[in-house]
């Protein structure tokens, strides 16, 4: 094992449990590029020349802090991206990392949502509900390469232990309280077990997430005016005044429809608010 991408996500991480806390604060996204840094550097203590590409995945990508990033490791950043949370992912890697991912939107976690809090309220595929690393699992099993270890809070771990796999090595990262509270370790213990989980990596069993045949994904909006735009889309389709649908063959073109939606519900959410 030698090349690696990892995909970051600020609302699973270890010191947050709010909006204002994960979008430019200078603090927290020391704490969060903090928590990055030792987990690399357990990683990088057992495989000294593993190829690491790290994608800022939050927001417009723009959170962990280039100059105080472990050396070897590449990051990708900045929006817009085809592919946004899984930016540059292709066959040539070993293995996939989830840090700091959380509970799909209308379950119990920190911040939960499903790729856009403000316009979509619940994803589902092929009529069940699936979260974001649910879908960027899926997208690295397009292309061969399986998931190894997510960073999470308690309820993003539960949710996936249940609907997805138990076996997948997980750390915890805080326990939920509401939307917006949860306990924190001791920020010495959290990085030393982020550290250890890095150490680990060689030990974890792969997952490769098996992908269906028919991929039918159905986005209920949070208002009618999304909806609407949506459908302006080649291939969407209409279910109800707030909900659309769209059909794709493969993975790939699941995610960059996808997207699209979230492209399209930016630019048109926030019209007569």
């Amino acid at each position: 094992m030698k090349k690696l991408f990892i995909s970051f996500d600020y609302e699973g991480m270890g010191g947050v449990c709010n909006w204002q806390q994960v979008f430019g604060s200078q603090r927290y996204n020391e704490l969060i590029t903090d928590q990055i840094n030792e987990f690399l550097r357990g990683i990088y203590q057992v495989i000294p020349a593993a190829e690491i590409v790290l994608c800022d995945s939050h927001a417009d990508g723009n959170n962990i802090i280039y100059e105080k990033l472990t050396s070897d490791t590449l990051l990708v950043s900045g929006y817009p991206r085809h592919l946004y949370m899984m930016e540059g992912i292709n066959a040539g890697y070993d293995g996939v990392i989830f840090l700091g991912y959380h509970a799909p939107v209308g379950q119990r976690g920190n911040m939960d949502h499903t790729y856009s809090s403000s316009s979509f309220y619940q994803i589902r595929l092929n009529g069940s509900e699936v979260s974001e690393a649910h879908i960027n699992a899926m997208l690295a099993a397009h292309y061969g390469v399986p998931l190894l270890f997510m960073y999470s809070d308690d309820a993003g771990i539960e949710w996936m232990r249940k609907n997805l796999t138990p076996d997948l090595a997980y750390l915890e990262s805080k326990k939920v309280i509401s939307r917006y509270a949860a306990e924190f370790q001791p920020w010495h213990e959290l990085l030393l077990n982020l550290y250890e989980a890095g150490k680990k990596i060689t030990d974890y069993q792969p997952w490769l997430m098996p992908v269906p045949q028919q991929l039918t994904m159905e986005l209920d909006l949070i208002d009618t005016n999304i909806a609407y735009a949506l459908q302006m889309i080649p291939g969407v389709m209409k279910i109800t005044e707030r909900t659309i649908s769209f059909t794709a063959k493969d993975p790939l073109e699941m995610y960059r429809y996808l997207m699209t939606c979230v492209m399209v519900s930016s630019a048109v959410k926030n019209y007569y608010r």
